[in-house]
């Protein structure tokens, strides 16, 4: 069993546009689909993968072990290997590492100690997000002290695609609910009691399939400037310099070099950063290169000189 990728999780409109492209024009009708949403942590996607070699680390790109981990969370699921090794094989749990030393700006970075919070766990082809059948699997016995399961943070919501006006009312739903949690995140508040912004929220189709999951951000950790952190349809950008602007954002930057350079900053490490801000930004960007007009070729040299600029700069003064 080798490396198992979580998702990718696309903004609303990229689903909006998906199910478009699939249902329209055919007599198969538009997908229904009953959401509900989890904080987003701004932390580092992390898994635990049991398998025939044992328990094995991962970073959202590849294994991971105290030799080549990714801030401490290698070393932390050795330390508890006696707990994971009870999960029968096949298995993977989904996280988000989290706490100091992991990305900054949010409540959940200011915690006293990193944390493992589960949010899924894959079962061969089945994926499970229902936070108590989490908890049932992982409190078979006494799970570790900084493993938590995070919670539903809003009521179901059913949505029937091919009803605009309902899109337009879930949406905005989804956008004051996202504003509230960047002014206070209400779950790590509860959980242990530090008010701050929170990042945003995820929502999950009840199904438990993740073909229609999205994520809506609040905008001070938006890797992709907005007018709102969900919209039916993309923006427009009038030019290049407006793709790039929208695109090269610090929260993308940081993002990139955390994941590509392990947050390094160094002058060795600029290629790896620079393909993969580009690969990340041509993914990302596809809806609004076509609503604008706009070619993958027009705009890379812009976005990697920007982007190189701003790697160059972190460099040197880590000199």
């Amino acid at each position: 069993m080798s490396h198992v990728k979580w998702t990718k999780i696309v903004s609303f409109h990229n689903i909006v546009k998906s199910i478009r492209t699939t249902f329209q024009d055919t007599e198969i009708p538009y997908p229904i689909v009953t959401y509900r949403a989890k904080i987003k942590l701004h932390g580092t996607n992390a898994g635990v993968r049991i398998d025939s070699d044992g328990v094995i680390a991962q970073s959202r790109t590849q294994d991971i072990s105290q030799q080549n981990d990714n801030v401490g969370f290698a070393k932390w699921v050795a330390n508890n290997e006696n707990y994971f090794a009870q999960f029968d094989r096949g298995i993977v749990i989904f996280g988000e590492w989290v706490g100091p030393g992991i990305q900054k700006g949010t409540a959940i970075n200011q915690i006293s100690n990193k944390s493992f919070c589960v949010f899924a766990i894959q079962i061969e082809n089945n994926m499970i997000i229902d936070p108590s059948h989490i908890t049932q699997l992982c409190e078979k016995q006494h799970k570790p002290d900084n493993m938590c399961i995070l919670p539903w943070a809003t009521k179901s919501q059913t949505i029937d695609f091919s009803n605009h006006d309902a899109l337009v009312k879930f949406i905005d739903c989804v956008n004051n609910k996202v504003h509230t949690v960047e002014e206070c995140d209400p779950w790590v508040k509860e959980e242990f009691n530090i008010e701050g912004i929170g990042e945003g929220l995820v929502y999950y189709p009840q199904d438990s399939t993740t073909q229609y999951i999205f994520k809506a951000k609040g905008e001070k950790h938006q890797v992709k400037k907005a007018k709102k952190p969900a919209q039916i349809d993309p923006d427009v950008l009038a030019n290049i310099d407006e793709f790039v602007l929208s695109f090269v954002t610090l929260p993308r930057l940081q993002q990139g070099a955390s994941e590509a350079c392990g947050g390094k900053y160094d002058v060795k490490l600029m290629g790896s950063f620079l393909k993969w801000f580009g690969n990340d930004v041509k993914k990302e960007g596809v809806d609004e290169l076509e609503a604008s007009g706009l070619e993958w070729k027009q705009v890379a040299r812009a976005v990697s000189f920007k982007a190189r600029g701003w790697y160059l700069l972190r460099a040197k003064e880590e000199i």
